[in-house]
């Protein structure tokens, strides 16, 4: 590598999250002029979405690597094997097997049929579109006889809806198919078929081998090189506000729908003294009253208040399963829907019509009482 190259460090997350850590102070911040016991909560609540999300990785290949260039070294740490042997690739400058020779990044990553989105896509059990699915396994969206022959190997299987609510079997889900026209033996390219496989809707969890660690680049490089001095901080900075930003604003919509109601349900006990009631909120997470409300008429109302607003009252009565009343508690509490989602296999879209169905019910048991 000449003296014309000035090198530039590539920071990991960690390192970036360490460094900045008073940029990112001071960016929550504006967002609570007057709360400001909260600003340390919803810093940290960044700083977690940003590692989990390694936002450095992904703002470089999705704005710099293309057009950027590395050593032998560092290109061949980012995809696992000796790129100086790929006879189609030629270094920018110095001899090829020379491990300080300089290597555009772009030129490898096409060669790879690179695709960013195939890197960072987060599997999330929700239901994708067939061309979504092609797109993340690395084939042409249109390639519908690719989805037939996974289909009828066992490797992959359409979701289908029963009563909106229930999806079916494996094998009813294959006789489906069979009763659409779209048979192991039929061409689902043709234009009588296409329609049908366009609509079919797809489990992501079947991307796991194709997407991630699984498919893309293996490390970050450390540096990349330059022939001029500009740096890539202010890029990182801009694009760590993007992500402030939108985690700021999502955490202020999850709290939207939650926080008018969480305190709806409390559990109610008598105290011995008969003219105190203890109140606490009804999420198993919070053991210690969080109130106390003393009156002089308890004995009569302690009934009244549990048949009213007791958690396990309401669910008894409502006719409630487990299900139901794990997905209540973490409606009302901090709980993600993800992991609700994750346990009982449910799509977003079959989610969301469970949740309008189960709070519809909720609403019309408490007005009933």
């Amino acid at each position: 590598m000449s003296e014309f190259y000035n090198k530039i460090t590539i920071p990991t997350t960690s390192e970036f999250v360490v460094e900045n850590s008073k940029w990112i102070t001071s960016h929550v911040s504006k967002k609570f002029k007057r709360e400001k016991s909260r600003i340390l909560d919803f810093k940290q609540m960044v700083i977690l979405r940003m590692l989990k999300k390694d936002f450095v990785s992904r703002w470089f290949f999705k704005h710099l690597a293309a057009d950027e260039h590395t050593t032998l070294t560092e290109i061949n740490k980012m995809f696992g094997y000796n790129v100086s042997l790929i006879n189609t690739i030629n270094p920018v400058e110095g001899d090829r097997n020379d491990n300080n020779s300089v290597w555009k990044i772009g030129d490898i990553l096409k060669y790879k049929n690179y695709c960013h989105s195939r890197q960072f896509y987060s599997i999330m059990n929700n239901r994708v579109s067939s061309k979504v699915l092609l797109t993340n396994m690395g084939y042409n969206c249109t390639n519908f006889n690719t989805l037939r022959d996974k289909t009828f190997s066992g490797e992959i299987t359409p979701f289908i809806l029963k009563k909106k609510t229930k999806s079916i079997s494996v094998d009813d889900a294959i006789q489906k198919l069979i009763e659409m026209g779209l048979t192991s033996d039929a061409n689902w390219e043709s234009p009588a078929l296409c329609e049908c496989a366009l609509s079919l809707k797809w489990d992501d969890t079947f991307l796991k081998p194709y997407v991630g660690s699984e498919y893309g680049i293996l490390h970050t490089p450390r540096f990349i090189v330059r022939n001029y001095e500009r740096g890539i901080k202010e890029g990182f900075l801009k694009y760590a506000q993007f992500v402030i930003e939108h985690a700021i604003n999502n955490q202020f919509t999850r709290m939207k729908t939650r926080e008018d109601t969480e305190s709806t349900f409390f559990s109610y006990s008598k105290m011995e003294a008969g003219n105190r009631i203890s109140m606490r909120d009804a999420s198993e997470s919070h053991n210690e009253s969080k109130n106390e409300v003393i009156d002089l008429k308890s004995s009569s109302i302690t009934g009244l208040c549990e048949a009213l607003h007791d958690f396990n009252s309401v669910m008894s009565y409502a006719g409630f399963n487990e299900m139901d009343e794990e997905f209540i508690k973490m409606h009302f509490s901090s709980g993600h829907s993800r992991d609700f989602r994750s346990k009982y296999k449910m799509g977003k879209s079959v989610f969301a019509d469970y949740e309008s169905t189960t709070l519809s019910r909720l609403r019309e048991v408490i007005e009933d009482r």
